[in-house]
C-alpha cells in the first residue's frame, strides 16, 4: 500500500484512514486538506507477481506450508494479486493459503470481509492478463461502495465482487504492522510483504522493522518490499542484516545474522 498524505497545515498527517483508490476524478479532486487516501492496485508493477509466485514455489518446495504475511494491506489488492499469481503459477497450491491480509483500519478490513473491491479500468485489465487459466476473479457489479470514517461517508468508485474461489485465499484481519513484527514466528516458511510504507514511518520505526525481521525471521524466507519504500533506510538495514535481494525488492534470509544491538 502507498498513502498520499495531503497536507494539515504545515504538517503532512500520513494514516491508514481510507481504502480509496486516488485516481484523478471527481472524487479525488474533492478531498479537502484535512483527509488522507491511500494509492494501490492490483499486480502494481514495482514487483513481478509472477517471477514471485515461481521463486516461491522452489524456495519452500521441501516446507509443507507456507505463510503469507501483507502488512499494511490495504483493502486486500496486494493479498488477491499474490493469491491470484500462485494459484496461475505455483506448485503445491493449497499450502500458500489462506494469505493474510492486515490493516490497522478497521474501515478498509470491514469492506474487505464483504467480499468486495474497488478496481479501476487498469486494476480489471492487469487481472485479466495474470489469469492466464482466463478465469474471471472478480465480477463487475456496477454498484458503488459505500466508505464511512471520520473523515468521509460518500458512495465511491466501481465495486466488484470477488469470486469466492479468491475469496476464501485470503483472510483480513485488523492489525498493527510493528506489532506483526515484533511477534512474528517462524520455521523458514514466511513471505512478509510490507511494502510501500515505511517513508510514513519514522527512521526508528523503520530501523525496528529491519531488526525484528532479522530476528525473527528463519534462513529462506522473504521480506517483500515496494520501490518507495527504497527512499528510506530499509534497504541498507536488510543488506547488513544478511538479507540477500533475490528479485527485485524480494529480500531472502541468509543463516548468517547480525545485530545492530550487539
Amino acid at each position: 500500500m502507498h498513502i498520499n498524505p495531503t497536507f494539515y497545515n504545515q504538517y503532512s498527517k500520513p494514516a491508514f484512514t481510507s481504502c480509496m483508490r486516488s485516481y484523478l476524478n471527481e472524487h479525488t479532486n474533492s478531498l479537502t486538506g484535512t483527509q488522507v487516501y491511500t494509492t494501490t492496485s492490483l499486480f502494481r508493477n514495482d514487483l513481478d507477481f509472477e517471477g514471485l509466485a515461481n521463486y516461491i514455489s522452489k524456495n519452500f518446495a521441501n516446507k509443507d506450508k507456507v505463510n503469507i504475511k501483507c502488512l499494511a494491506g490495504s483493502d486486500g489488492s496486494e493479498a488477491y494479486s499474490m493469491a491470484i499469481a500462485l494459484t496461475e503459477n505455483a506448485d503445491e497450491k493449497q499450502k500458500y493459503f489462506p494469505i493474510l491480509s492486515l490493516d490497522r483500519d478497521e474501515t478498509v478490513i470491514n469492506s474487505a470481509k464483504e467480499g468486495r473491491i474497488n478496481l479501476c479500468r487498469a486494476d480489471e485489465i492487469k487481472a485479466k492478463q495474470e489469469a492466464k487459466s482466463g478465469k474471471e476473479y472478480f465480477i463487475n457489479k456496477q454498484d458503488k461502495v459505500h466508505i464511512k470514517n471520520d473523515l468521509l461517508d460518500k458512495d465511491l468508485y466501481n465495486s466488484y465482487e470477488v469470486i469466492p474461489e479468491l475469496r476464501e485465499k485470503v483472510k483480513f484481519q485488523k492489525g498493527d504492522l510493528l506489532k506483526e513484527i515484533q511477534d512474528l514466528e517462524d520455521d523458514g516458511n514466511s513471505v512478509i510483504m510490507c511494502r510501500n510504507v515505511m517513508p510514513y514511518l519514522h527512521p526508528t520505526q523503520v530501523s525496528k522493522i529491519a531488526y525484528y525481521a532479522n530476528e525473527n525471521l528463519k534462513p529462506n524466507s522473504l521480506f517483500v518490499i515496494g520501490d518507495f519504500d527504497r527512499n528510506t533506510q530499509i534497504e541498507k538495514y536488510l543488506y547488513y542484516y544478511g538479507f540477500s535481494e533475490v528479485q527485485p525488492n524480494v529480500f531472502k534470509k541468509n543463516p548468517k545474522s547480525y545485530s545492530l544491538y550487539t
